[in-house]
């Protein structure tokens, strides 16, 4: 590190890791090795984890082989439901909680084949307080918020891929921020359920990645009603007056 500055790494795009896994040429558990080498290297200085489980990582790679996201890491939002990791929501008032199962974006995921290293650090309940993660480009600047630490895991190339969610502008800003692509779909395109929520009609999940044919992958793997989410429950059209 030169001042406020590192030296960045560079991450195989998610659709590439994918083909070679599916394909025989690399293995999932050789991309668990990749990223953690990738992320040990700067996430001292960055600060985008809130919790990273290696072991657990080890046991998720030999049932990623297969799948549009075989062998794929990703990085998930502290406020997004995992079932075998701490989902605290970026609070203390939640501090260790682990809920029974996946949001339905995760359980997508993981059924595609990707492989969920962790949760990455947010606002705090995604609207408090900045916890404290650097933008990987300056280490002095803030990478935005709330979906703080999934934009700079993707910006630092730590993962390809990595969920966020937004609000007002919290999946948009930190992409802007850190200069990795962001999308925010339209609402009701990818089910919030097991998502904390601030709001039934503003709130969405997205997506970071360094490549526009990622982020279309991810949000794909993602999309489609589970019925369980109140943001899918579109008005049935009302008549028009004369």
């Amino acid at each position: 590190m030169a001042g406020n500055r590192i030296s960045l790494q560079t991450c195989r795009p998610a659709a590439d890791i994918a083909a070679a896994v599916r394909s025989g040429a690399s293995h999932a558990t050789e991309q668990v090795e990749s990223a953690r080498s990738r992320i040990d290297v700067n996430e001292q200085q960055i600060g985008a984890w809130q919790h990273l489980d290696w072991q657990l990582a080890d046991k998720q790679a030999p049932r990623a082989e297969l799948g549009a996201l075989a062998g794929v890491p990703v990085g998930v939002k502290d406020i997004i439901d995992t079932f075998d990791q701490p989902s605290e929501n970026g609070t203390a008032a939640d501090r260790g909680r682990i809920p029974p199962s996946d949001a339905t974006a995760v359980a997508r995921l993981r059924q595609a084949g990707a492989i969920i290293l962790g949760k990455t650090v947010t606002t705090e309940c995604a609207c408090g307080a900045s916890r404290g993660t650097r933008n990987p480009h300056n280490l002095q600047h803030t990478p935005g918020g709330s979906s703080s630490g999934s934009a700079a895991a993707v910006a630092a190339g730590m993962v390809p891929l990595a969920l966020g969610t937004q609000t007002a502008g919290s999946v948009i800003r930190p992409a802007a921020f850190c200069g990795v692509w962001g999308m925010m779909p339209s609402l009701g395109t990818i089910p919030c359920t097991g998502s904390l929520k601030l709001s039934e009609t503003l709130d969405h999940i997205g997506a970071f990645a360094n490549t526009a044919e990622d982020l279309a992958l991810g949000i794909d793997v993602m999309s489609g009603e589970d019925g369980n989410d109140s943001s899918e429950h579109h008005p049935e059209e009302q008549p028009q007056g004369p």
